[in-house]
């Protein structure tokens, strides 16, 4: 046990209470006097302090989090060593763990599959720098009060291009009273993992599908009386089928759930993927929407997560009332809004789209009604790509070219096509890293475009056909939007620390970076999308309020660049 009472302090942490226990230390809330701020304080248990085997796997986790950039990920502030004491410092949750809202009972298909998404969105970032999470269970998923979600506890995770010596069951502590049992949470294992066997991301896909099958049902598909009932379940039983879900969310599942790791997803980005598809659809159902009752009640039995059953620890899986919040990040966005730059190209915008609407009903109106043949059978429409491996399009100002991505073999590549002849060119050849939409310059010279490389987007510039590409700048989390005179770029950064996102201008070189607004300042979650105007110096961003929730709403804000001055938001539902 860590002796440690508020008002003492470690380092440069003050302690204000514990809120979390696990088999290898203790998490306190606890205040950084330094930057002022709130941190969780991670701190080894005493007794494992001489253990290097238990020191080196406490470091790694450290190590293994801060690596990975992400929203959905854990931030990691310091790791450090004071009067004895080896702590992991990172931000703090405000909000709760998925095992709360499972045992409150009042999620919803739509939250559960979003959620489900989010976390997918994360381990995607974790397996392209090849690491596996391996203990993804809804004790170390965070649930923000906005709904934001954050993955926890790297602790188990391994570097797939690392060799180890020994099987599974000989690199990390096992269930406490069985020695020599696999690592993990035997409930959220999967076969191949339970075996002692070898495994690769697809083990995560596995955990993962576990809990979200949890979510719907409120039970665990492979719960057993004992761990050894829990190990054959998994290993040999199938898991009841969900009643009452939509065809596609059963697919998805069954196809997570597959025993055989080859018949799983390959990829939980393509897991990810899928949800997002049937998060859509659900977006236009209310019933979607309603707390998730199927046959049985979605409120969960409190089940035994205590060292009985797991010596993993949780690093944030708070009993404490008094900070129910568990471990770590970003407080919920507040905000005040600025004035006075020009809102009025945003009643423009619907000015012009009433027009063309009400142009549109008269001119065509009596034309389905009557024999004659409409002017709509002269347009033609041709499918430009037909390998089905292409994304991320975008047309150049012109409309004579195509830029999109092309993805093959867990690999992606850009390619510029001539949309009249139907030519193409690869502009930048496959690489690992995943690449966001591109950007055409206005005069279509030049594609801008943004590589992830261990979860960090970096901006380049490439000629349209094709060449070296230059660097631009590091850290662009958004589609970047090009000035009409090409010599300047707009983009937003999400804020790990704070939440939100921070909107900046930079030369088309990458030099002069200057911040224009965060999203606390007009009152949103994030921003979406940018646009500048035809207005030198006016933006156009579209920002998220109630983000991860059915009823989002949206607001067009715009941005006068010289002088930093933001409108009152117009808000859209």
């Amino acid at each position: 046990m860590v002796s440690m009472k508020k008002g003492e302090k470690i380092g440069r942490y003050v302690i204000k209470c514990k809120i979390g226990a696990g088999g290898m230390g203790e998490v306190f809330l606890a205040r950084d006097e330094q930057l002022d701020r709130d941190v969780a304080l991670k701190i080894l248990l005493p007794e494992f302090c001489s253990d290097k085997d238990r020191v080196k796997r406490f470091k790694f986790e450290a190590k293994t989090a801060s690596s990975l950039n992400h929203p959905n990920i854990i931030t990691i502030y310091e790791i450090g060593e004071e009067d004895e004491f080896l702590f992991i410092a990172t931000e703090f949750v405000d909000g709760v763990t998925l095992r709360r809202r499972i045992e409150k009972g009042d999620l919803t298909m739509y939250e559960a599959i979003k959620i489900t998404q989010q976390v997918a969105d994360a381990l995607s970032v974790a397996h392209d720098a090849q690491i596996v999470h391996r203990d993804i269970k809804p004790e170390n998923i965070m649930i923000r009060n906005d709904g934001y979600v954050k993955l926890l506890d790297f602790g188990l995770a391994k570097p797939k291009f690392l060799p180890e010596s020994g099987t599974e069951d000989d690199t990390i502590q096992m269930v406490k009273t069985q020695p020599g049992l696999v690592m993990g949470s035997v409930r959220y294992m999967s076969p191949e993992q339970a075996r002692g066997k070898e495994t690769d991301q697809s083990t995560d896909v596995w955990s993962l599908g576990v809990v979200l099958y949890e979510m719907l049902t409120g039970e665990n598909p492979f719960e057993g009386e004992t761990v050894s009932d829990s190990l054959a379940a998994l290993i040999h039983i199938e898991p009841k089928p969900v009643e009452n879900i939509p065809e596609e969310l059963k697919s998805v599942l069954s196809k997570a759930l597959k025993k055989d790791a080859k018949e799983r997803y390959q990829s939980i980005r393509d897991f990810a993927v899928d949800l997002k598809s049937i998060a859509k659809k659900l977006e236009k159902d209310s019933n979607a929407h309603q707390v998730w009752q199927g046959e049985k009640t979605n409120s969960l039995p409190r089940q035994d997560t205590s060292e009985s059953k797991t010596l993993i620890h949780q690093t944030v899986s708070s009993e404490n009332e008094t900070a129910s919040q568990t471990a770590n990040i970003n407080a919920a966005e507040v905000s005040t809004a600025t004035k006075g730059a020009g809102l009025k190209y945003i009643p423009a915008v619907f000015v012009t789209i009433a027009v063309i609407l009400a142009f549109g009903t008269w001119y065509y109106l009596p034309a389905l009604f009557a024999s004659s043949v409409s002017n709509f059978d002269s347009i033609r429409v041709s499918r430009l790509t037909d390998d089905g491996n292409s994304y991320g399009a975008t047309v150049s100002p012109d409309g004579k070219l195509l830029a999109h991505i092309v993805s093959l073999n867990r690999q992606s590549k850009l390619v510029v096509r001539q949309t009249a002849t139907g030519s193409q060119v690869e502009v930048v050849p496959f690489t690992d890293s995943k690449f966001a939409q591109p950007t055409f310059s206005p005069d279509g010279e030049f594609i801008y475009y943004i590589l992830t490389e261990k979860g960090i987007g970096i901006l380049y510039k490439v000629s349209t056909l094709g060449g070296q590409s230059q660097k631009i700048i590091d850290d662009v989390d958004s589609k970047v939007a090009v000035s009409p005179d090409g010599k300047r770029l707009a983009f937003h950064r999400h804020n790990p620390q704070e939440g939100g996102d921070t909107v900046y201008l930079v030369d088309a070189d990458g030099g002069n970076l200057k911040q224009l607004v965060d999203s606390k300042q007009v009152e949103v979650d994030r921003f979406e999308s940018l646009m500048w105007t035809n207005e030198p110096n006016i933006l156009l961003a579209s920002g998220v309020s109630g983000a991860y929730q059915p009823s989002k709403k949206v607001s067009i804000i715009t941005i006068n660049t010289e002088t930093k001055e933001t409108d009152e938001p117009e808000e859209f539902d």
